[in-house]
């Protein structure tokens, strides 16, 4: 009965996020974000197999331990091709920068399977913790402070507590890795519907001038959108602009939104048109008038 409870529980979970995964796919279309979603969708495959093996009790313990690890190192593919994002450096950086890294996260299961290491037993060891945490660290930690700040969170914390507890020499007793994974693909799960309610309300941000930079932050995370914010406002200083690009939108000298249609910018190259201008780096065209007011 409790097997039976699992495999309900586990397909459920899988059709649950399909919505999301499907949702995501349209989201990223134009933008540079593409070669992020195959990365989704191996991860998704990845947490179905490790169901699979969980349900119906296949192989020994440690074989279980090492697929939740092979899980959690594939959910933060995505993540870590986010931060590749941009034109024309995303055409490369999956094939020369997530590969090798997960394959060199993916090392103590590698080690298995060439004999190094024993099935029966699969444990992390401290210096393979460690850069697995860093790496989840900076994948989720783009997104805190955007409007995905609590499923970052929870994510964060569900992966660092699967990872410790797949680490006898730190790990307490009372953390199972089994217990961890589920916890980790609940989080998860429940994260792909907070994203896919909340990415059909972007509508909401039609209200702001630039609404096009506010979805931007909200697709691309923070260090994508501090780096433009900071290019921009160097720009504004170098060309004497009276505005400065905030998170919302354009700000005065005191620190108030104000609309570029009110006032003087100077000479040089004009704020919005700028702005357009670096986006286009990530997004196309196309993008950024479907995500701006109907009369911009």
């Amino acid at each position: 009965m409790e097997r039976l409870a699992e495999a309900v529980a586990a397909i459920a979970l899988l059709a649950v996020m399909l919505g999301p995964l499907k949702s995501l796919w349209q989201g990223v279309q134009g933008t540079a974000l593409r070669m992020a979603w195959p990365w989704c969708a191996v991860a998704w495959g990845t947490w179905g197999a490790a169901l699979v093996v969980r349900i119906t009790g296949v192989g020994e313990a440690g074989l279980q331990h090492a697929l939740w690890y092979v899980a959690a190192i594939a959910t933060l593919a995505p993540l870590v091709a986010i931060l590749g994002g941009r034109w024309p450096t995303s055409r490369v950086w999956s094939l020369f920068v997530v590969l090798p890294l997960l394959l060199v996260l993916l090392w103590p299961v590698v080690a298995v399977i060439v004999g190094l290491a024993r099935w029966d037993r699969f444990e992390l060891e401290a210096p393979m913790l460690l850069g697995s945490l860093l790496v989840s660290v900076m994948g989720w930690g783009n997104y805190i402070g955007s409007r995905w700040t609590m499923p970052a969170l929870a994510g964060l914390v569900g992966q660092i507590a699967l990872l410790i507890s797949l680490t006898p020499e730190i790990a307490a007793d009372s953390l199972s890795p089994d217990s961890c994974s589920l916890l980790l693909c609940g989080i998860l799960c429940a994260g792909s519907l907070w994203v896919w309610y909340w990415g059909r309300q972007s509508s909401q941000y039609l209200a702001y001038e630039e609404s096009a930079w506010i979805e931007f932050q909200q697709l691309f995370g923070i260090v994508w959108s501090r780096r433009i914010q900071d290019r921009v406002n160097e720009v504004a200083r170098e060309k004497g602009w009276k505005v400065r690009l905030g998170s919302r939108g354009w700000l005065d000298g005191n620190g108030q939104s104000v609309s570029l249609s009110g006032v003087e910018t100077g000479e040089g190259l004009e704020p919005r048109g700028f702005l357009e201008w670096l986006l286009q780096k990530f997004v196309e065209p196309g993008w950024i008038a479907a995500h701006q007011p109907p009369e911009q």
